[in-house]
């Protein structure tokens, strides 16, 4: 072997899989500057359609005041990063007829409630719990849909997410080659994060459901101003995933017939069968800057919560 030649620890520190991990720990040191309640690098997950252990290169938790009902607003990012080496990303800007994924803050409270409070009431069901069901569900739905908690919900509508050139159709392209949706690394990455988004959730409703329900047999005649209480102090906390898609491909914004780069954006996907999710693109390289100011936009509007719990 020359001097000249690359040696095995050379070619192994060149390769796609070291290189792999060199980006995700980039994106670990950047999120590891600030303080969270919660970090994993990688996050492990069970897939529920298929009970397979998943994997995202990231998970970070971080605690805020949700502003209703002294709740706590839990946002949990979940960050895949891919190299997209040799590929183009560019996105369609046009006016979507969608809402803005920034004013639906007071129907993912409702919606949340209701399925969590439906939840709720199935389950003391299934315990034999004493008091009728109807008259529960009731007194419930006076604590879910009260016009205080109305109010509070909607004054946060504006202030959801952070702003992001949106799009809803994009390209993966090396110039010569298009990629088919099935192929596409963007769009594996953001059904892999919704599966992971839907384990979060799943977790988080069954932790809040067991801090409810009557967890002894002994506790089943427990009295309904108790559970309307605990129900109350539920009412307004929440879990947002953040999905992110980190990527080394350069980013491109396609409007008014004009290219121009992007470093962060927002995808939303409309499916008719699956309803709507979205993802946040960020260039790799600035994925540090554009993680700051996503932060700084929650512990603007949302103070962080002090609770450790």
């Amino acid at each position: 072997m020359s001097k000249d030649e690359p040696t095995y620890y050379d070619r192994l520190r060149s390769s796609t899989a070291v290189q792999s991990l060199a980006s995700e720990q980039e994106i670990w040191r950047a999120v590891s500057t600030y303080e969270s309640a919660d970090l994993r690098y990688p996050f492990y997950f069970t897939d529920s359609s298929t009970q397979k252990i998943r994997e995202l290169d990231l998970y970070a938790e971080y605690h805020f005041d949700s502003g209703i009902q002294n709740g706590t607003l839990n946002v949990v990012f979940l960050v895949e990063c891919k190299s997209l080496s040799g590929f183009h990303l560019v996105l369609s800007k046009v006016q979507s007829r969608w809402p803005s994924s920034g004013s639906v803050l007071g129907h993912v409270f409702s919606r949340r409630h209701y399925d969590f409070q439906e939840d709720v009431l199935r389950a003391l069901e299934a315990t034999g719990y004493a008091y009728p069901i109807p008259l529960m569900r009731k007194r419930l739905e006076e604590i879910t849909y009260s016009r205080q908690v109305t109010e509070e919900a909607g004054a946060k509508s504006s202030s959801y997410l952070p702003n992001a050139v949106e799009s809803t159709s994009f390209r993966e392209t090396n110039i010569g080659v298009d990629r088919e949706l099935d192929n596409s690394v963007v769009w594996k990455s953001a059904r892999a994060l919704q599966d992971g988004r839907n384990a979060v959730l799943a977790r988080s409703a069954i932790y809040a459901r067991n801090a409810i329900l009557p967890l002894r047999p002994s506790e089943q005649l427990i009295s309904l101003d108790r559970l309307e209480e605990s129900f109350r102090q539920d009412i307004g906390s929440d879990t947002l995933v953040y999905p992110i898609i980190s990527v080394g491909a350069p980013i491109h914004v396609f409007e008014n017939n004009t290219l121009h780069e992007a470093d962060h954006v927002r995808l939303r996907i409309e499916v008719d069968d699956m309803g709507s999710f979205w993802v946040d693109v960020i260039r790799h390289s600035k994925f540090a800057e554009c993680f700051a100011k996503i932060l700084n936009h929650f512990q603007e509007e949302f103070p962080q919560s002090t609770d450790e719990d």
